[in-house]
């Protein structure tokens, strides 16, 4: 794969000193202030303190059929498996279709 070299890549070096670029890159874990587990270099924004509360968030698993209608898709298998909502003024945040998983014998 080719990249222009306008584009910045990004490092991500382990603990044990191994490293990969990456286009682009997604920190999904909690940056509790004090606690330096990941450290960011050449950062424009200090990315280390976050003083922001938690807030608790409830998962409701449930079985059923969504009304496809309401997402304004005209049949259940147009719907994609996952939808994300931004408007936190809205009843739900997100809908995912999760499927079991087979126990071994």
């Amino acid at each position: 794969m080719s990249k222009d070299s306008q584009s910045p890549l990004f490092e991500v070096q382990t603990e044990s000193g191994e490293s990969s670029e990456y286009d682009v890159v997604i920190v999904a874990t909690p940056m509790i202030t004090g606690q330096p587990s990941i450290k960011f270099s050449g950062s424009p924004t200090d990315l280390t303190e976050h003083k922001r509360e938690y807030q608790n968030m409830l998962a409701y698993v449930v079985e059923g059929v969504p009304n496809y209608e309401y997402f304004g898709f005209d049949n259940l298998k147009a719907m994609p498996d996952e939808i994300l909502c931004l408007d936190m003024d809205n009843w739900f945040v997100s809908i995912e279709v999760i499927s079991p998983v087979a126990q071994p014998l």
